[in-house]
């Protein structure tokens, strides 16, 4: 009989076996001593009765450390979004219609972050930035919108740049419609002509043409002087303002490519999928000032656009760039920014649009 002395040998032996040979290692393990886990709680219970200190006794600073918080780890989200779908467009050659809305609209939004964001990410980078970035930051937060990226600017911000940064696009809308005009003069077929005419006429009466009136008129698009490729520098760049794309006229039909396959999605996934913040980005990008008006007038005017854009191809694609002027310019939203009821289109005597 085996005594206690060798059974704890033997024991001990099997432990080391199994813990040196075995070829399934532990995967699980003990509980943390009382002494940690009482001094990780401790830290915890800390960290939040700071947070309500400082929520309470100083609710302004409270307000900036939230943000940016939150907006550090959006940042760092979209950028990780932005980084995969460039390479599966660019070296996987993914189709667009595969990505979702929020992947697409990263895609097109993040290039310009990035660029703003850059600044504050090489000081965050330099030898001591422990010392210098909590003295930058007050400062950034002085500058929010030359210093700082969407991610970290309050709401209130957002709506003063977003809202701002419309009316600068919308004053195009008129300008566009003037080129439009002129254009229409040259359409050799008389029955697109006076289609054309029509939708003018309504537009100059403060209203907006409906969704089957503009897809009745869609081959106007495909040829004749509103082709995206024939258009002249002066309108293609109007155009290319309204949306925030880049000037060059070469890269239009391919930056309305994203807002058309970004519409798909919209369509796939369903207005319930999207947030408030979503709606009102989505009518922003779309021409249409989405503060001060319901949720249901919002997704009215998507709902349109949509209609019209899943008719749309790269050959059409003028269509879905006129969208703006055709379904927003007398919106009662998008006039209050733009002089209020004193605002109304009346078409130019002369021949020469800025």
């Amino acid at each position: 009989m085996q005594s206690f002395k060798d059974l704890s040998r033997i024991t001990y032996r099997r432990k080391i076996f199994r813990r040196y040979y075995c070829s399934h290692p532990q995967d699980t393990l003990g509980p943390p001593g009382r002494l940690k886990r009482y001094l990780v709680n401790k830290f915890v219970k800390t960290i939040e009765k700071c947070e309500n200190f400082v929520e309470t006794n100083n609710p302004t600073a409270f307000k900036f450390y939230k943000t940016f918080k939150v907006g550090f780890n959006d940042l760092l989200e979209d950028t990780k979004t932005y980084y995969q779908v460039s390479k599966d467009i660019w070296y996987n050659s993914k189709e667009l219609h595969t990505f979702s809305r929020k992947e697409l609209v990263i895609y097109q939004q993040m290039p310009s972050e990035m660029i703003k964001a850059a600044p504050m990410l090489v000081v965050a980078m330099m030898p001591g930035a422990f010392v210098i970035f909590p003295t930058i930051l007050p400062v950034a937060y002085l500058y929010p919108k030359l210093l700082l990226t969407s991610h970290f600017w309050t709401e209130e911000i957002k709506i003063e740049v977003y809202k701002q940064r419309h009316i600068d696009r919308i004053k195009h809308l008129p300008i566009i419609l003037d080129h439009m005009e002129i254009a229409c003069r040259h359409i050799p077929h008389t029955e697109y002509k006076l289609k054309m005419e029509q939708i003018f006429q309504k537009l100059e009466n403060s209203l907006h043409p409906t969704v089957e009136e503009i897809l009745e008129v869609k081959p106007v698009f495909e040829t004749y002087n509103f082709k995206a490729e024939k258009l002249s520098f002066a309108y293609s760049r109007h155009l290319a303002k309204t949306f925030g794309f880049s000037l060059r006229r070469s890269k239009l039909v391919q930056e309305g490519l994203l807002v058309l396959h970004t519409d798909r999605a919209i369509v796939r996934e369903g207005f319930n999928s999207m947030t408030e913040e979503d709606i009102n980005m989505s009518c922003l990008s779309r021409g249409l000032n989405p503060y001060g008006i319901k949720r249901d007038e919002k997704e009215n005017y998507l709902e349109s656009w949509t209609q019209i854009s899943k008719e749309v191809d790269e050959h059409s694609m003028s269509l879905l760039l006129h969208g703006p002027v055709l379904l927003a310019l007398n919106h009662p939203s998008n006039r209050h920014l733009l002089g209020g009821k004193k605002f109304r289109w009346r078409r130019k005597k002369k021949k020469e649009v800025v």
